[in-house]
């Protein structure tokens, strides 16, 4: 899936675009805002392939396991089992774990990928939680924000695909950076 959000955040993104330069304003935010919500959901959905992909294959903890795929591991005093529960976990948080697990090269402190990402995530968060009634950002902060949102979240998956699997995202992902 998160291949197709890719997809969809690039082609939403060129149509905003394409009704800025015709002066459509409302049309525009529009598909900006469709091409932040797939954007965001793409990093969301690559992470719950990689906690998938753990659980078949069992071969990190399962309490990481279950971390990765917003699930916490319980002791039942009453039954002696270990009961899994639902325990939703912020997107962030999963993928800082991933990057310090498996050594990725993205320093949270410096790295422009991780201070774009942060940066996206608020716009996304503000877009999905708002606090006034009117959308009052800008054309040119969606552009800028979904530019570097958007390339962020493909620089840090494929950085998280080579570490994890050896390999880079498919070519025709990473040539969707804008």
């Amino acid at each position: 899936m998160f291949e197709d959000y890719l997809q969809d955040a690039y082609t939403f993104f060129m149509m905003a675009e394409e009704k800025k330069n015709q002066g459509q304003e409302r049309e525009s935010k529009m598909f900006y805002r469709a091409a932040v919500f797939c954007a965001a959901s793409a990093l969301e959905a690559f992470v719950n392939f990689i906690g998938e992909t753990f659980k078949q294959g069992d071969n990190i903890d399962k309490n990481e396991i279950a971390y990765l795929n917003d699930k916490a591991l319980e002791v039942s005093p009453s039954t002696a089992t270990v009961e899994e529960k639902t325990k939703f976990n912020a997107i962030d948080g999963k993928v800082k774990f991933i990057l310090k697990k498996f050594s990725v090269p993205i320093n949270l402190s410096s790295s422009p990928e991780w201070n774009n990402f942060m940066n996206f995530k608020k716009m996304r968060d503000s877009l999905v939680h708002p606090k006034s009634i009117d959308d009052e950002r800008t054309l040119s902060d969606y552009q800028t924000g979904i530019k570097n949102g958007l390339n962020a979240n493909i620089d840090i998956m494929n950085s998280i695909s080579l570490k994890i699997f050896a390999k880079p995202l498919r070519k025709s992902l990473t040539e969707l950076k804008i």
